[in-house]
């Protein structure tokens, strides 16, 4: 990833937020438990002897009680207005504990600092569009709330045009796209100058960036003109479709020449 942290839109620098140090556990007693292993534990030898008991009863009382005793516990704590997390099961709990993840296959300081500028100068230059004289305006909170979730696809799986296996086909969500400009602007393939003409296509001297995904307008940056959920679905499914035709037309061409009595339409 070919990306200069230098390149900071001017007018503004980067946010540098703090480290992520340790949090002892007499500090704050309202962290979830999702991050129980980020703390720090005062009295190792109160923690085991409280595990070893949870252990025994595991092992003599079996699960149902073993269950049981975890639930008073809960509510116990609850009674005591303690900060504890209610019990839940959704899909948007991480399942898997933070020893039990697969490494990261990048540099993930790196990718923080890149996601940092990114969504910075993203939200610089809906800014100032919005300066006196402009007054344009823009969206900012779509592309901060998703930032991390593209960067990780831009680094580790997104394919361009390019690529030996073909290029990937992507919707992005078009008030996002101040986010896909400023990491352009990184990367070396928009200037200053286009930054500061976002939403002013015709005004801005040198010329401006389209508001969202245009292809039409910028045909070597945009594929789909997504915006509303109704341009995605009238594109989306007809370039389903036709993907789905092409790969199967490749298919039927890579077949063996003896078929012998099996028809196309028994394949």
């Amino acid at each position: 990833m070919r990306t200069s942290l230098a390149r900071v839109f001017s007018p503004y620098f980067a946010y540098q937020g703090a480290g992520g140090e340790n949090t002892s556990m007499s500090e704050s007693f309202l962290t979830p438990e999702q991050v129980v292993n980020q703390l720090v534990d005062t009295d190792p030898n109160e923690t085991a002897e409280w595990q070893a008991s949870f252990d025994a009863a595991l092992k003599n009382a079996g699960p149902v009680r073993a269950r049981y005793l975890m639930l008073r516990l809960l509510q116990r704590a609850h009674e005591a207005n303690i900060g504890v997390s209610s019990l839940r099961n959704t899909d948007y709990i991480n399942t898997i504990s933070p020893e039990n993840e697969a490494h990261f296959p990048g540099d993930e300081t790196i990718e923080r600092q890149v996601r940092r500028l990114v969504r910075w100068n993203a939200a610089i230059m809906v800014h100032r569009a919005q300066r006196p004289g402009i007054g344009v305006g823009g969206h900012i909170s779509t592309f901060a709330s998703s930032a991390s979730l593209y960067e990780v696809g831009f680094n580790h799986f997104f394919r361009g045009q390019d690529h030996p296996g073909g290029g990937d086909q992507i919707f992005f969500q078009g008030h996002a796209s101040p986010g896909m400009y400023s990491r352009a602007f990184l990367e070396g393939r928009l200037s200053e100058n286009q930054l500061d003409g976002f939403r002013q296509e015709l005004s801005h001297q040198g010329g401006g960036l389209s508001s969202y995904p245009h292809p039409r307008l910028m045909p070597d940056f945009w594929q789909f003109p997504t915006v509303s959920m109704v341009s995605h679905m009238v594109l989306g499914k007809p370039t389903l479709l036709v993907n789905c035709i092409c790969v199967l037309s490749k298919m039927v061409t890579q077949l063996p020449l003896n078929l012998g009595e099996q028809t196309l339409s028994q394949l």
